[in-house]
């Protein structure tokens, strides 16, 4: 049973020796767990989705298996046999994943639920005590789920340092269940914990619309850095194409941010700011090609190039069928190893293992390209070309920014609606608003 997290490590980090073993005779152990995590989700097995350099580092240095079989499908079973060595059923209640809010899932576990007994006994922690007579430390980061009793949590199970969920999982805003934890020492559904004992947190309880509980989130990044609102000088946001209502929301923030500080505002399109972090992850790159699936059998793509800090547009952004698009790259891009590209459009547009477009395949042998189906991260492109005031940012009035939309939705189509916002007026005295004493 899991909530936001698809792969939530359980880290066995030995951090050293003790006694008079030396580093060379016992060196340090590092052992990852990830939950739902398939043989083809790293870049090693020839992954676009997600990057992990690091992981295909580690392959391409040491043993990549082929066959390999993990003791459980879920989080619970498969814990309890790396830790214990043996068959998880022969513990009892830890067959299954905990429910949340450590309730049993079926009859045995149920009853152990109400003994207060459903957990890792003490003595089935074979792996972690192991390693403690062995001479090691030890210490485990991430996702526990072998039990919610504070005698069944980390501390007592042989790990010297602990830190992570207590329970199933939570989301990575509030760490937080989707039941509340019925135990003295847990304060609803949180279950983050250091060394067993549960962590205080602050959750963002806001009414009212998400943009309130955004400008929440911008003042505590202004806090954590020491800033004040008066000291923004410039503000910027992708305006979209993207997600209806968290262009909406981004937007409006943005504008009612720079207008209220008198602050700077600059807009760009979203595949504009995913070149432009596209080329700063790969500086040595100087094209980048966005992608974005856009539903209905297309994929939104522009092709842009590096100048003056930031970037200008090769080809322009539009939805089109994948293979026009990929038209579009051939002959636009003499050499197909010189672009990034990035973006959940991308397995689309460049397929991947035996559906690997030919002119990729006639490349030469598979290797680590500068390819990813992830999202890049506009922010901090976007932060540094607005601080070395790039001349290709142009600066807007917040009355005149509007969202972007890739086209109508769904909905709009079924009820012969448009709801795209017209393009207001550059006349800004036109425009109504309160005074400024008001």
């Amino acid at each position: 049973m899991r909530l936001l997290c698809l792969l939530i490590p359980l880290l066995l980090s030995v951090l050293g020796s003790c006694n008079d073993i030396s580093v060379e005779q016992k060196p340090n152990v590092v052992l990852i767990l990830a939950d739902d995590m398939g043989y083809g989700d790293l870049g090693s097995y020839g992954c676009l989705d997600i990057k992990t350099p690091n992981i295909d580092k580690l392959a391409e240095q040491g043993v990549r298996f082929t066959n390999f079989y993990a003791n459980g499908p879920e989080c619970t079973p498969t814990r309890t046999a790396l830790l214990s060595g043996g068959y998880q059923q022969r513990v009892g209640g830890l067959e299954c994943a905990l429910g949340a809010g450590n309730v049993g899932r079926y009859d045995e576990a149920i009853w152990l639920w109400e003994q207060k007994e459903l957990g890792l006994p003490h003595e089935y922690a074979v792996l972690p005590f192991a390693l403690k007579r062995e001479g090691y430390h030890t210490a485990l980061m991430g996702k526990w789920h072998l039990g919610y009793e504070e005698k069944f949590r980390p501390n007592n199970q042989g790990f010297d340092y602990s830190i992570g969920n207590i329970g199933y999982g939570g989301d990575y805003f509030y760490h937080a269940e989707q039941a509340s934890i019925n135990l003295p020492d847990f304060t609803g559904a949180h279950n983050l914990a250091e060394n067993g004992k549960v962590l205080q947190y602050r959750p963002l309880n806001v009414s009212g619309s998400y943009a309130d509980a955004l400008l929440i989130v911008v003042q505590e990044m202004l806090t954590e850095t020491g800033r004040k609102q008066d000291e923004l000088e410039a503000i910027a946001v992708t305006v979209g194409p993207g997600s209806f209502t968290g262009v909406r929301i981004g937007v409006a923030t943005a504008k009612g941010l720079a207008w209220g500080l008198k602050s700077k505002l600059y807009g760009v399109t979203s595949l504009e700011a995913m070149a432009g972090a596209l080329l700063l992850e790969n500086p040595e790159a100087d094209l980048a090609v966005p992608v974005l699936d856009a539903r209905r059998g297309e994929i939104f793509a522009g092709i842009y190039r590096r100048n003056e800090g930031w970037v200008e547009t090769l080809a322009a952004p539009e939805a089109l069928p994948a293979d026009a698009w990929w038209s579009k790259v051939k002959d636009l891009v003499p050499d197909l190893e010189q672009p990034v590209f990035g973006g959940d459009g991308t397995t689309l547009l460049l397929g991947q293992g035996d559906d690997l477009r030919q002119e990729l395949r006639s490349l030469g042998e598979p290797r680590l390209r500068r390819w990813s189906a992830g999202h890049p991260a506009t922010a901090p492109a976007l932060a540094v070309a607005v601080s070395d005031a790039s001349p290709l940012l142009e600066e807007v009035h917040p009355f005149t920014l509007i969202p972007r939309y890739l086209r109508g939705s769904d909905a709009e189509v079924k009820r012969q609606l448009n709801l795209t916002p017209e393009v207001p007026s550059t006349d800004i005295s036109v425009h109504q608003s309160r005074p400024d004493s008001l």
